[in-house]
């Protein structure tokens, strides 16, 4: 997926996620933390690939397109 336009999911849900209430944002949390779990108990490197882009999403890292 090209960097810009991971640039502009993360611009957009940020922005989105910086209104939601903290009840949402620990109920994404969870999500996140079931998935991955699930994620990990399957041999399949794709559940990890989809769990990785969510989070890289819903929760990025500061600076996340500049640490390669």
């Amino acid at each position: 997926m090209p960097k810009w336009l991971i640039g502009l999911l993360i611009a957009i849900f940020g922005a989105i996620l910086k209104r939601c209430s903290p009840i949402v944002n620990d109920a994404i949390d969870d999500m996140l933390n079931t998935l991955q779990k699930k994620a990990d108990s399957t041999p399949n490197t794709v559940d990890n690939m989809l769990v990785d882009f969510l989070r890289d999403i819903l929760r990025p890292k500061k600076d996340a397109l500049y640490n390669e």
